[in-house]
């Protein structure tokens, strides 16, 4: 048997929920959506699956992958929880969060319109203040 026979996957018995939630979340979105990640947590047994929690909404549709999207949000201030479940349940212990905002759109501020003809073509520039 070769090295490459061997399995890479830790063997899986464990008993009771995971040992752990994952370390760390972090989260990057846009206007009305934000997309949670974070480090898987070991052993990564067959069961193991992640669900995300924001501020006291209901709980998203639990996942296995390591990142999660949450789509349809309003604006305003979201805490953004990830914790750990198998079969057996989920871990107890303090969840990673992370304090993450989504702004309202808001029109630009200040619009200035500026206009030239060069080389017979009508130019416009269009500039603003920064509204956020």
């Amino acid at each position: 048997m070769s090295r490459l026979d061997k399995p890479i996957c830790q063997p899986c018995t464990p008993h009771g929920p995971p040992a752990s939630n994952p370390a760390s979340v972090s989260v990057v979105g846009g206007l009305t959506y934000l997309e949670a990640s974070w480090p898987p947590v070991t052993p990564q047994c067959d069961d193991l699956v992640y669900q995300v929690l924001l501020n006291d909404l209901p709980p998203e549709p639990i996942t296995d992958k390591n990142h999660h999207r949450v789509s349809y949000l309003a604006a305003g201030l979201y805490n953004v929880s990830v914790r750990a479940e198998n079969m057996d349940g989920h871990n107890k212990e303090p969840m990673p969060s992370f304090l993450y905002t989504i702004r309202e759109l808001t029109p630009p501020m200040d619009i200035q319109v500026s206009h030239s003809v060069i080389n017979g073509s009508l130019q416009a520039e269009l500039s603003w203040n920064n509204s956020f």
